[in-house]
């Protein structure tokens, strides 16, 4: 029994401390696991780059991307694109340019764009709708595309279990977070996606339970 209680402790402590630091990354800038697959992606750009963040929910992405790449001799020109009228209105207020549309059916002309972002949408999509998806990314953008999510693995799941009781989230939070990390996908269960979709990506595990694809768009 007691060493069922030292276990049980540990197995805790070590969920506690991994949901410290998603916690951590999450309150960091949202474009710290973006920025340098943006910029090796905008260095073959000698002009300004053109920057589309679908589903940008209130615009903190490529307002947040503007101020780093400018810092770095990197100018990006964003816009965003939300299917939400009240979270454009939003992130239009915050002084992003917006376009109201889907990921499944973007409404922008092809290779009229020259970055595209997708971030933390994919895992609210099935499989087929994440390669539907990532074949319109490609056929707007000019130079690359930029996808990251969550990364599904059993750590994961046990550090929001516990982390979220530790820190009493409410229970509606709880089950959200539970069920993003469900649905999310493996680093190979992307990777197989994307080739699905007749992609050749690198993805990557990043720290905070985290993937980040990159792809050209040739």
């Amino acid at each position: 029994m007691g060493r069922r209680l030292v276990v049980g402790f540990v197995i805790a402590l070590v969920a506690l401390s991994a949901y410290v630091g998603w916690i951590k990354l999450e309150r960091r800038s949202p474009t710290a696991e973006l920025v340098h697959p943006i910029a090796t992606l905008g260095r073959s750009s000698t002009i300004d780059v053109h920057l589309m963040d679908v589903g940008t929910g209130l615009g903190d992405l490529p307002l947040d991307a503007v101020r780093w790449g400018a810092s770095r001799g990197l100018r990006l020109v964003p816009f965003g694109l939300e299917r939400s009228r009240p979270a454009a209105h939003l992130a239009r207020d915050a002084g992003l340019p917006m376009v109201l549309g889907c990921a499944g059916a973007l409404p922008i002309k092809p290779r009229s764009v020259d970055i595209v972002v997708l971030s933390q949408v994919a895992h609210h999509m099935h499989s087929d709708a994440v390669i539907r998806m990532a074949r319109e990314l490609t056929k707007v953008s000019r130079i690359g595309v930029v996808l990251a999510d969550l990364r599904r693995s059993r750590l994961a799941m046990v550090a929001f279990w516990f982390g979220s009781r530790i820190l009493r989230f409410d229970p509606a939070t709880r089950a959200d977070g539970l069920t993003s990390v469900r649905r999310s996908y493996t680093r190979m269960e992307l990777k197989t996606l994307l080739s699905r979709a007749g992609i050749d990506a690198k993805v990557e595990q990043r720290p905070g339970f985290r993937l980040v694809a990159t792809w050209s768009s040739g």
